[in-house]
């Protein structure tokens, strides 16, 4: 996941690619396919496996799930 939210700040999502990810991660890009068919949705695991990481549990104080959602747009733009 890591892997993937480096090299999307580095090359932009427009130049992002399973290759790239696989390469950099050191596995097959057959590895990556298996989990993810798509760019599109490894990118989109990796942004929320960040934010669930970075986000207040619901309730807590400071939570805001429209502010995450309106992250997670900003940063794939």
């Amino acid at each position: 996941m890591n892997t993937t939210l480096d090299l999307a700040r580095e090359v932009g999502y427009a130049k992002l690619s399973i290759e790239a990810v696989a390469a950099r991660a050191g596995v097959g890009k057959d590895t990556i396919y298996r989990r993810w068919p798509s760019k599109a949705l490894q990118f989109l695991d990796a942004v929320l496996s960040s934010r669930a990481r970075l986000t207040p549990k619901a309730g807590a104080p400071g939570s805001n799930p429209a502010g995450a959602l309106c992250s997670t747009r900003n940063f794939a733009l």
